[in-house]
């Protein structure tokens, strides 16, 4: 489906629908009031790369103890049902 015929129907892309994954996943785990949680998605070297942000005292909780959150996380966002053949990476923004 050509981007122009994606926008009239209302579908996301796959970019647009990792980075709302990502950013409900993100404002799940660090909740908080004011905190400004978030995702952005970017296609990099032919992967699409996850980047989820939270402040640095809230960081943690998307680390959580011995990494065991963030990978978690990362085998969410690998095998989510995105129409793309791309390697999907998540990472957490410092």
């Amino acid at each position: 489906m050509s981007d122009e015929k994606r926008e009239e129907s209302g579908e996301l892309t796959a970019e647009e629908r990792l980075e709302a994954l990502g950013a409900f996943l993100a404002r799940s785990l660090v909740s908080g009031e004011g905190d400004d949680v978030g995702a952005s998605v970017r296609n990099d070297r032919g992967a699409l790369r996850v980047m989820l942000s939270a402040p640095s005292r809230r960081r943690g909780r998307l680390i959580g103890r011995g990494g065991h959150i963030v990978r978690s996380l990362r085998t969410i966002a690998e095998h989510a049902d995105i129409d793309t053949h791309l390697r999907v990476e998540l990472d957490i923004a410092e």
